[in-house]
């Protein structure tokens, strides 16, 4: 969240700085690209994972990677593709696909916490008896420490005794 809130200042500054005639001379194609391209690399993200039959919480990784492009890439494409006075307004296009790209990867995470745990993680309610803790256990806790664990017995075994000696 704190990535959208950045985008949006970045986005208001932006936009007093160079003045609202910037902004509205970006066309409303522009705006609409920035919106669809994220929630296209999301779809097929989690499509193409879908298809190769991936885990769910794998397939959750690849929709939000695949959707996350690198706008870095965008901005650095930009400025070595084009002359500068041909830039103009399309120098904006990384900031808008940043905006809504980080927006919608927000809005999908409160869509799965919200709905997405509840329909995916169904479990049998635990019995109260049931463990489910698999941290470290103290060994005063276990019902027994067994004291051959990793040791070898063998029948005709010299043991010696450690000796101290002083010097």
């Amino acid at each position: 969240w704190s990535l959208l809130v950045t985008l949006v200042v970045l986005f208001i500054m932006t936009g007093t700085m160079l003045g609202p005639e910037l902004l509205a001379s970006i066309p409303a194609s522009v705006y609409m690209i920035a919106i669809f391209m994220p929630l296209a690399g999301y779809a097929s993200g989690y499509g193409l994972a879908t298809l190769f039959h991936l885990p769910p919480n794998c397939r959750r990784t690849v929709c939000l990677e695949t959707g996350s492009q690198n706008v870095q890439l965008c901005t650095a494409i930009l400025k070595l593709a084009f002359p500068p006075r041909f830039i103009g307004s399309m120098y904006m296009f990384p900031l808008l696909y940043a905006l809504f790209q980080s927006a919608e990867a927000g809005i999908l995470v409160l869509i799965y916490k919200v709905y997405g745990s509840e329909i995916l993680h169904k479990r049998d309610p635990l019995d109260e008896d049931e463990d489910t803790d698999i941290s470290y256990k103290k060994l005063k806790e276990e019902e027994m420490a067994d004291t051959s664990y990793g040791t070898v017995k063998a029948d005709n075994l010299i043991m010696m005794e450690t000796t101290q000696t002083s010097l």
